[in-house]
């Protein structure tokens, strides 16, 4: 600030040394999170979520958000396909968080509309795959395994294994 306004404000202002430290080691601990705290993705609500470093009440939505498209979190590391999630954020916050796979919601591709496969991000990225699995399924019949997508000539291996934590045959 300028001197000018200095001058007017300084009859209100009182400095201490010891209440000046006071405040800092208040404010320091105000805004600290805590270190040593595990949010399991896959349950986690936005006010778990704000507890991890660098984690504020939007960039909880998007991952809750985006765990709620793909169906769950199979590994740590999808928090990186989130938009403007960066290595520096997910290096932050992995070792304290966990993943539960058994929560996450599978797409039967036995039952599944064109539409339904459609909302699912991994498959998304190529439209015409919801309908691919769709029609050949109503050309051969079920879909025996998992591993019969590959059939539709769409499907290929690093793709495959994008999906595989993410759809059944309801077998």
């Amino acid at each position: 600030i300028d001197n000018e306004l200095y001058k007017w404000l300084e009859p209100y202002i009182l400095i201490t040394q010891d209440s000046s430290r006071r405040i800092t080691e208040e404010n320091k601990s105000s805004f600290r999170k805590k270190e040593n705290i595990i949010v399991e993705l896959n349950s986690a609500d936005t006010n778990e979520l704000v507890k991890l470093i660098g984690i504020g009440p939007a960039i909880a939505r998007w991952i809750i958000d985006y765990r709620n498209k793909l169906g769950g979190y199979h590994h740590k590391e999808h928090l990186m396909e989130i938009y403007r999630f960066d290595k520096e954020k997910y290096e932050k916050i992995k070792d304290n968080v966990a993943i539960d796979q058994t929560e996450i919601k599978k797409i039967n591709i036995n039952k599944a509309s064109a539409d339904e496969l459609r909302k699912h991000p991994y498959i998304r990225t190529n439209y015409q795959l919801g309908g691919v699995i769709v029609n050949f399924r109503e050309k051969h019949g079920l879909y025996k395994s998992i591993d019969d997508i590959k059939k539709t000539g769409l499907v290929d291996e690093v793709l495959y294994q994008k999906l595989m934590p993410y759809i059944s045959t309801g077998k």
